[in-house]
């Protein structure tokens, strides 16, 4: 059985992820030095920043829906 309240809360934490992460990206900072900010594996922030990529606009929720998938 599906627990959806914990589906809930993992992906509003990928959510949360994708928004930093960008955001420290468009300051400029590193794979190394958004993953040490936020406390996050680099591999997973590597995988919020390629994922956007494919984004003209920054959405959000679609990176979040990627990086959700690749988990």
């Amino acid at each position: 059985m599906i627990d959806w309240e914990l589906q809930d809360e993992r992906f509003h934490k990928i959510v949360q992820d994708v928004h930093h992460v960008l955001a420290l990206g468009k300051d400029g900072k590193t794979v190394q030095e958004i993953a040490s900010e936020l406390d996050l594996d680099p591999r997973y922030v590597y995988d919020i920043q390629v994922s956007a990529q494919g984004f003209r606009e920054d959405d959000e929720i679609a990176v979040a829906h990627l990086v959700e998938m690749s988990l």
